[in-house]
């Protein structure tokens, strides 16, 4: 038979525990936490329930899995103290100044543009270590065609890239 070589699930939640139920039904080997907002409030009753919450995918990861993290959301990025050891951070970035905490691997977005239609160009840059191996700075150009949030989910989808091409390439 045919075996699901990746899979991309999204884990919702409407209270605490739920998260770590789906990842006993869905085992990660990635996960990506964007941001702990106010948006589900009614349904967890505080932020810091929807912290706890979105931590438990991070709690999940096995050893050699990869925690994405949103370095410039405060909550998320308290969520790495919460990544199981054996597994390792990389780190998605807006901003242009921020530096890749500990020496992870941080990827970030730069000479951010968009046209009329909103279609929007940028370089990824990476830069950092993981694995404990020294990862030279990589940039590209790319570009994203969705709107509102293509940036953050570009650069998230580079993370990805750059993690899957340690995890799934052979490379340590």
């Amino acid at each position: 038979g045919r075996e699901t070589r990746f899979l991309v699930s999204e884990m919702s939640a409407r209270g605490v525990g739920h998260i770590q139920h789906l990842t006993t039904v869905t085992p990660p080997r990635v996960g990506v936490v964007l941001n702990v907002g106010s948006a589900h409030l009614g349904e967890f009753g505080s932020v810091e329930a929807i912290a706890q919450a979105k931590g438990e995918l991070v709690e999940a990861l096995p050893e050699g899995g990869w925690a994405v993290l949103n370095h410039d959301d405060a909550r998320v990025a308290a969520l790495a103290q919460r990544v199981p050891s054996g597994a390792q951070v990389a780190w998605f970035s807006l901003d242009e100044a921020a530096e890749p905490p500990d020496g992870g691997l941080l990827v970030q977005a730069l000479d951010v543009s968009a046209d009329d239609l909103q279609r929007h160009s940028f370089t990824l840059r990476a830069q950092g270590t993981h694995s404990g191996a020294s990862r030279a700075p990589s940039a590209g150009a790319t570009s994203c065609h969705r709107p509102s949030g293509s940036r953050a989910r570009a650069v998230v989808s580079a993370v990805i890239a750059e993690v899957s091409m340690v995890n799934f390439s052979g490379a340590a």
